[in-house]
């Protein structure tokens, strides 16, 4: 069972594995809209690159997946932000493939980290 220490911040309902969204700004709604954005940008390039791709597509998906739900924790919001920064490098890293989707996408992954962050300090 859950701690009022770990559901802080989530927004969890007792009732159902949805969040409860009822307290949600605009910054909620842009880090479901991001992560989903930037797992299908990743999911395109998967034939098209190797299959690394997939597999960060994937995860951007179900973390927003998870988003939504009670499973929810404050901590996550650290997890996704620490996700982004390690595509940006290793995009970085690889010689920086696919320019001008990189850099919507890792443009997105920036805005990301920003809200994340910002989302953990109000706790």
């Amino acid at each position: 069972m859950a701690t009022s220490s770990e559901t802080a911040g989530s927004g969890a309902t007792a009732d159902g594995i949805l969040r409860d969204r009822s307290d949600w700004d605009w910054r909620h709604w842009a880090v479901v809209a991001f992560a989903v954005v930037t797992g299908l940008i990743h999911l395109y390039l998967g034939p098209i690159a190797f299959a690394g791709f997939y597999v960060a597509g994937v995860g951007w998906l179900l973390g927003a997946a998870v988003f939504l739900t009670s499973f929810w924790r404050r901590w996550m919001y650290l997890m996704a932000a620490a996700y982004a920064v390690v595509q940006i490098a290793l995009w970085l890293v690889s010689g920086t493939p696919f320019l001008e989707l990189g850099v919507v996408d890792k443009t997105i992954e920036i805005a990301l980290i920003a809200i994340a962050v910002q989302l953990y300090r109000e706790g």
